[in-house]
């Protein structure tokens, strides 16, 4: 299926590592021209160079709790590119701790993201006969229980969760859609679940015991989803969030 995103302009937060990274090499390969950024100038600089031969993709290094910087990033990279069709909101932090530190840290990277990133995107997205909005949550705002240190992280990604059907609501009257995507366990090289393998040895294969598929995910997965919310192909589609967990989380969806 072509997607339709051929020609569109994409900002993708977090882009050079891990899921982002995927998502962004993805957007590229269906054609649209891609603004990334991330708090390691060194990733950044390796995603923009590894990428280049895919299409025009632009890096900068931001840090998304920097308001001022992060809402001039979103604003420049729109205008760089000549408009803004798809905001996809991927970075986030795990900090460990229960301190009001880590809460105010969690809270900033992923749910003031959102709210920053929108604000000085939606001028840009309600000019596109297509705009939209793809937020990254996790199945951990799923579960009342959560890995060591994940407790902040997890209440953050479900706050994440609601922003995004309201968000919907509001910004549906300018043509723009808001969805989120729910990764579960996904594992690649260099991934925290790849890194656990030795400290928890068969952590992993019993992980994958749980899904439908009986395997864990991987970060192509996620990827797909993404483009596909964020295409013109999924026009319909707006308030909703998707699990892309194979099964691990076990209810049923009625929202």
């Amino acid at each position: 299926m072509d997607l339709g995103l051929a020609g569109r302009k994409a900002i993708v937060t977090g882009g050079g590592r891990g899921i982002g990274r995927w998502i962004t090499r993805t957007l590229l390969e269906e054609g649209c021209t891609v603004s990334i950024c991330g708090r390691s100038q060194e990733s950044i600089d390796a995603a923009v160079a590894e990428f280049s031969p895919l299409g025009t993709i632009h890096g900068a290094s931001v840090d998304v709790t920097d308001a001022a910087a992060f809402e001039a990033w979103v604003n420049s990279s729109a205008e760089q590119m000549g408009g803004l069709d798809l905001l996809v909101l991927n970075a986030a932090i795990q900090p460990s701790g229960d301190d009001d530190a880590t809460w105010e840290l969690t809270f900033q990277s992923d749910v003031m993201q959102a709210v920053r990133g929108i604000r000085a995107a939606r001028s840009h997205l309600a000019a596109s006969d297509a705009g939209a909005v793809v937020l990254i949550s996790s199945t951990t705002a799923l579960s009342p229980t959560t890995g060591p240190g994940q407790t902040a992280y997890g209440t953050v990604k479900a706050a994440l969760m609601s922003y995004g059907t309201k968000m919907a609501a509001i910004l549906g009257a300018d043509g723009i859609r808001v969805n989120t995507v729910i990764p579960g366990v996904i594992v690649w090289e260099g991934s925290t679940f790849d890194l656990m393998r030795d400290a928890m040895p068969g952590m992993i294969e019993r992980i994958a015991s749980t899904s439908y598929l009986n395997r864990v995910g991987d970060p192509q997965e996620i990827a797909n989803t993404v483009a596909f919310l964020g295409s013109p192909r999924a026009s319909y589609i707006t308030g909703t969030s998707l699990r892309v967990d194979g099964g691990i989380v076990k209810s049923v969806d009625f929202s």
